[in-house]
């Protein structure tokens, strides 16, 4: 899955990130992660996890997504609050990212940053760059919508495959609705190993 042009200086392992880390403590410079809210149920464990396998001064880099789409219709309201409930069910938080920066300085990392993007859902702006960053990433949350209530819904909330069908039909009428100017919210949070 990754690419074979990597550095020489870079290595990706596939492992499961809950477990127990298999690397050497302080013997990396740099962890990445990215939209694993609703994956991992014990973040603060697994940010100590992260501290320990870095040198000092390496960092940890995690990019989340703050809001879906805001505003949320009544549709995209009950989506969220569906999954969240069906998450939350399953021991794990779907929302991550206001909680993220606690966590890192609970587990010990400094000089914690922020930077947030906000990124258009839809060809709706003027700039060129952002109408097509707009329609790219509208691309990506209409394809997402299924893919991410299917398994909550079905397995945790003892929902039907229609009634989910019927669901996230609503919810693609909703987000391609032209009316609405709606945009997506990224957090990233950069962190360091003393």
């Amino acid at each position: 899955m990754q690419p074979s042009w990597v550095p020489a200086n870079c290595d990706f392992e596939i492992d499961d990130v809950e477990s127990s880390w298999t690397v050497p403590p302080a013997s990396i410079d740099y962890v990445h992660a990215r939209c694993l809210g609703g994956s991992i149920r014990d973040w603060p464990q697994l940010l100590v996890q992260a501290r320990t396998a870095l040198r000092c001064g390496g960092c940890v880099e995690i990019t989340e997504l703050a809001a879906d789409m805001a505003p949320a219709g009544a549709v995209g309201t009950e989506y969220d609050q569906l999954l969240a409930t069906a998450y939350q069910s399953a021991g794990c938080t779907r929302n991550v990212a206001e909680l993220l920066p606690a966590w890192l300085a609970e587990a010990g990392f400094v000089n914690v940053t922020e930077r947030r993007a906000r990124i258009p859902v839809g060809k709706w702006p003027l700039l060129p760059a952002m109408k097509e960053l707009g329609k790219l990433y509208k691309e990506v949350v209409l394809t997402g919508l299924e893919a991410n209530a299917v398994a909550p819904l079905t397995r945790l909330l003892g929902w039907s495959k229609e009634e989910v069908d019927v669901l996230v039909g609503n919810m693609r009428r909703e987000v391609s609705d032209r009316r609405a100017l709606r945009c997506g919210q990224v957090v990233s949070w950069v962190a360091w190993k003393a």
